[in-house]
């Protein structure tokens, strides 16, 4: 009879290495998204709150404006004056008036 002759199987150690890689890359791949995506997500409620505090401020500047403009008005304070007891003297008062009016 013929001897049986065995064959070795050679065992690879790099593809141990290989496997090991590619599920730690796909692991943080996965986890790299996630994470990504929480971020993008707060990054969103941020910009949410910043453009309502922008709009906010817009508001209250528009009103403000207009507070300014109702009480910087010059006989609103032409008036105010003479009621305490002041007088204009036309030599001494210069009227300065913005290229906008």
């Amino acid at each position: 009879m013929a001897k049986a002759k065995t064959i070795k199987k050679k065992v690879h150690r790099w593809r141990g290495w290989v496997l090991t890689l590619l599920f730690v890359a796909i692991t943080l791949q996965v986890g790299s998204a996630i994470l990504l995506r929480a971020y993008q997500t707060s990054l969103s409620v941020q910009i949410q709150r910043t453009q309502r505090q922008i709009s906010l401020m817009q508001t209250q500047n528009e009103a403000l404006n207009v507070d300014i403009q109702r009480l910087s008005n010059y006989n609103r304070i032409v008036a105010m004056a003479n009621e305490e007891g002041y007088s204009a003297v036309n030599q001494n008062v210069i009227t300065i008036f913005s290229k906008t009016e």
